[in-house]
C-alpha cells in the first residue's frame, strides 16, 4: 500500500494506517506495520500485506485500510484501500469421530480434496473437522453399511460392509477394536487399499478376538492412490466416520443382518452360522452367540436360500423381506420349515421356494399366509415331488389358471381376518395339492371322486390317449384332479386309491401326510363301520374293451355293509349296467356322458 505525497517535504511524514474488514491478521494476511513514514526529500513510502497460503477452503475475504492520522502533512480527500483475498484453496471433507479421536485440522485429522470421487450418493465440504459424539456431524455420510451385528466374542468372526463408490478407487478403513481412541493397534486396520468399483460393493473383514464390549469409532476412507492412514490430507476421496457397536454373546442375544439385495445364502459349516453371497463370505458367527436370527431384507428383489433349519433347535428365526419382490428357498433336504411355529417368522416374504436337492416340508396356516405377505395375502409356493404341504383344516382347492405364464393351484381360506390365498405351483398338475384324494375339489373325500376317476378315464380312452395331456392355457386346465397317485398318467388305480382311502378314515387310519374328511352319511356306498377292521377292497380289474368303464368284483362290493347293487343301479341308470353277473359288475362309458345329479348325495 503506497502512500504519495502531493510535493516533496523537508520533513519526515508520517502515515498511521487503521486495518479493518472480514480476513483476519496472521491466519489470512501479514502486514509490514500499520505505518507508512516518507523520509525528507522523497514523495513515496509503502508498506506490503500478503495473503497467508494456506489449505483451508474458505470464502473471498477483504483488508480494509484507512488513514487514521498524519504527521508533517494532511489528507487532501478521504483516503480507504481494499485488497481482496480471492481464495484459491480446494473444498476440503473431514471426518466426525468422537474427540477422542484425530478430527481436526490441529490434530491432522483425516481429510479429502473434494472432487467426483466420494462414498455414498454425495461428499460435504467443511472448513474444519467437527468431532460428535454418534460421528453424526457430517449428514453427508452414506457410503457404508453395516451387514450384522458385532459380537465381542472369544473368537474371530467374520463380518462385512456394504460400501458405494462414485468411481473406481481404493479404500482403505480401520475399527477401534479395544476403543482406545485410536486406529494404530494391530488388526485395526481392516480395509488396506482394497480396490473398489463404481456402486455397490461387499467387502468382508475379520473382528479378532477379544474385542471391547460397547460402542467404537470406524474410520474409512476412499482415494484413488490409496495407501492412506487414518491421518493427514488426500488429493481426492472422501472420508467417512461412523460408531460400531459390539454386544456380548448371550442366549437372549439379537444376531441381525442386513443384508445387501439379491441372493443370500443362509447355511451352516462347523458350529458356525455363515452367509455367502456368489460363494464368498459374508458373515461367520458361532450358533452360541445368538438365540434369535433375525434376516432383513433390502428395499429391493431378494433371495434367501435357506439349509440351516436343523440347526436352529433353540435359535429363533425372523426373515423380513422388506420392500421388493422376495423368495424364500430352501436349498438342502430334509427340512421343514413350520410357519405355524412361534419360533419362526416370516414377514414381507412373497413366495417361498421348497424344492431344494430332496424331500423338504412346508406347514402354513392363514396368520401365517396373511404375515408372510400382508399387503396381498397371497404366497406363492414353489415345490416338486416328494415335497409336502401342510396347510391344516379349513382351506378350499379352486380352479387352477395360468398366472405369470405358471400353471398354478389356488388354494384359499377365509377366516374373521379376510382370506389368504397360496399359489402352488408344481408339475402335477392333475392332482390336488389340498388333498389328493379329493378329486372334485369339494372338501371331501366319497365315492364320487372315484367315479369322476372313472370317467376322466374313459374320455381319455376315447381320444386314444394313455396320458394326461399337459394344459397350456386356462381353457385346457381340467376341472377335476383325477390323477390321484400323481404319476401324470391316468388308470384304475387312481379310483381305488380313492375307495381304499374311504375305508381307511372309516377305521381312522388318516394317511400320512394327508387331511381327510369322511364322506356323506347318506352316501350310496356305505362305509365300514369303525369296528370292522378290514379294508375295502374294491377292485378294478379290467379294461376289455373302449366302451365299457370298469368292472368291479361284487364279492368286493357286498364287503362293504349296506351295499345294495340293484340300490346303486337305479341312482346310475340301469341303462349303464352293461353286464351283471354272479361275480362281477361293468359301468357302460354312457356314465361318462352324464353324471347323474342325484350321485350329488
Amino acid at each position: 500500500i503506497t502512500a504519495t505525497l502531493s510535493a516533496v517535504s523537508s520533513l519526515p511524514v508520517t502515515i498511521n494506517l487503521g486495518f479493518t474488514g472480514t480476513a483476519t491478521l496472521a491466519s489470512d494476511y501479514t502486514r509490514t506495520g500499520t505505518q507508512i513514514v516518507i523520509a525528507p526529500g522523497q514523495a513515496t513510502a509503502s508498506v506490503t500485506v500478503t495473503a497467508v497460503q494456506d489449505t483451508v477452503d474458505e470464502v473471498d475475504e477483504t483488508i480494509v485500510v484507512d488513514i487514521t492520522s498524519i504527521i508533517n502533512g494532511i489528507v487532501a480527500t478521504p483516503q480507504q484501500a481494499i485488497v481482496t483475498i480471492i481464495d484459491d484453496d480446494a473444498p476440503l471433507d473431514f471426518g466426525d469421530a468422537p474427540v477422542i479421536y484425530p478430527v481436526t485440522l490441529a490434530q491432522d485429522g483425516a481429510r479429502h480434496i473434494v472432487g467426483t470421487l466420494f462414498l455414498g450418493s454425495s461428499i460435504n465440504a467443511e472448513t474444519d473437522g467437527t468431532p460428535s459424539t454418534n460421528a453424526g456431524g457430517d449428514d453427508g455420510d452414506d457410503g457404508v453399511v453395516l451387514v450384522s451385528t458385532f459380537f465381542a466374542s472369544n473368537q474371530a468372526t467374520t463380518s462385512s460392509f456394504v460400501v458405494f463408490a462414485s468411481g473406481a478407487g481404493k479404500l482403505d478403513g480401520w475399527i477401534d477394536f479395544n476403543a482406545d481412541g485410536d486406529w494404530n493397534d494391530t488388526s485395526e486396520q481392516i480395509f488396506n487399499s482394497v480396490d473398489v468399483v463404481t456402486g455397490r460393493n461387499i467387502l468382508n473383514f475379520t473382528i479378532p478376538a477379544g474385542a471391547a464390549v460397547g460402542s467404537t469409532a470406524a474410520r474409512f476412507r476412499l482415494s484413488t492412490a490409496g495407501g492412506l492412514a487414518p491421518t493427514g490430507e488426500a488429493s481426492d476421496g472422501e472420508v467417512e466416520d461412523y460408531i460400531a457397536a459390539f454386544i456380548a454373546p448371550a442366549p437372549d442375544a439379537v444376531l441381525e443382518l442386513d443384508l445387501p439385495s439379491g441372493r443370500n445364502a443362509v447355511v451352516v459349516e462347523g458350529d458356525n452360522l455363515v452367509i455367502r453371497r456368489d460363494g464368498a463370505k459374508v458373515v461367520e458367527i458361532p450358533f452360541a452367540n445368538f438365540g434369535t436370527l433375525n434376516l432383513n431384507g433390502s428395499n429391493l428383489d431378494d433371495v434367501f436360500t435357506l439349509a440351516i433349519l436343523e440347526s436352529l433347535a433353540t435359535e429363533r428365526l425372523v426373515i423380513d423381506g422388506g420392500l421388493g419382490t422376495d423368495f424364500l428357498e430352501l436349498v438342502a433336504s430334509g427340512q421343514t420349515i413350520d410357519l405355524t411355529d412361534a419360533s419362526i417368522m416370516v414377514r414381507e416374504i412373497e413366495g417361498i421356494d421348497i424344492t431344494g436337492t430332496g424331500d423338504n416340508t412346508l406347514v402354513i396356516s392363514i396368520d401365517s399366509v396373511k404375515a408372510a405377505s400382508s399387503t396381498t395375502d397371497t404366497l406363492r409356493v414353489i415345490s416338486n415331488v416328494g415335497d409336502t404341504i401342510e396347510f391344516g383344516g379349513g382351506w378350499k382347492a379352486e380352479q387352477a389358471r395360468f398366472i405369470d405364464g405358471q400353471f398354478t393351484h389356488v388354494i384359499t381360506e377365509t377366516a374373521a381376518g379376510g382370506t389368504a390365498r397360496v399359489e402352488v405351483q408344481n408339475d402335477r398338475f392333475f392332482q390336488n395339492p389340498l388333498n389328493r384324494f379329493d378329486v372334485d375339489r369339494s372338501g371331501r373325500i366319497e365315492p364320487l371322486d372315484a367315479l369322476n376317476v372313472l370317467i376322466a378315464l374313459q374320455q381319455l380312452r376315447q381320444l386314444g390317449m394313455s396320458d394326461l395331456p399337459i394344459p397350456t392355457n386356462d381353457g385346457e386346465i381340467a376341472t377335476f384332479y383325477p390323477d390321484v397317485s400323481g404319476d401324470s398318467q391316468l388308470e384304475p388305480l387312481d379310483a381305488l386309491l380313492v375307495l381304499i382311502t374311504i375305508g381307511r378314515i372309516s377305521r381312522g387310519e388318516a394317511p400320512e401326510g394327508e387331511r381327510l374328511v369322511p364322506p356323506m352319511e347318506n352316501s350310496s356306498m356305505q362305509l365300514p363301520h369303525a369296528t370292522e377292521r378290514k379294508l375295502v377292497d374294491v377292485a378294478i380289474t379290467e379294461f376289455e374293451t373302449i366302451d365299457p368303464i370298469a368292472t368291479f368284483e361284487l364279492a368286493d362290493l357286498q364287503k362293504v355293509p349296506e351295499f345294495d347293487v340293484d340300490d346303486w343301479m337305479q341312482k346310475l341308470g340301469t341303462e349303464n349296467l352293461v353286464e351283471e353277473s354272479e361275480q362281477s359288475l361293468t359301468l357302460a362309458s354312457k356314465v361318462a356322458d352324464r353324471i347323474p345329479s342325484q350321485l350329488d348325495a
